[in-house]
């Protein structure tokens, strides 16, 4: 069984409802002065990203068919280009683009695995505009 791949159409975050937490491996122990102290409960963790989608009426539908039958209504993990990173060009020190040996820039290709978060995706209809909200595990 191969992992679905978040389509690429429906990439289309708004910068409003963006929302990245950073994953938290910490628990905090009690010490014998009764105050609590930070203790690494993992090396890794999931961070928590919140996107808001900018879709079509039949991108919409498209979403719903990809959380209902390929995610398993969002049950199975799947994989999405990076919405901040993927696609950028990869820049020098001062801000310049790096170019490869015909001259164009070099472009960042970024992948998460990812999973859907605790809540279902939810939708808001403005105008002829379909928003998606949705909550997001990106796996380590």
């Amino acid at each position: 069984m191969s992992v679905p791949i978040f389509p690429e159409e429906l990439l289309q975050p708004t910068r409003t409802g963006y929302e990245r937490a950073l994953g938290d491996a910490r628990i905090w122990m009690p010490t014998e002065a009764a105050v609590a102290k930070p203790v690494r409960a993992a090396s890794l963790t999931a961070q928590e990203i919140a996107l808001v989608l900018d879709l079509t009426r039949d991108q919409a539908a498209r979403f719903d068919r990809f959380w209902a039958e390929e995610t398993g209504r969002g049950t199975l993990p799947f994989v999405m280009q990076d919405p901040t990173l993927d696609g950028y060009p990869l820049g020098t020190a001062d801000g310049l683009p790096l170019l490869d040996a015909s001259g164009r820039p070099i472009l960042i290709a970024a992948w998460w695995l990812c999973m859907f978060g605790r809540s279902a995706p939810r939708e808001r209809i403005i105008g002829i505009r379909y928003q998606r909200a949705v909550s997001l595990m990106v796996l380590p």
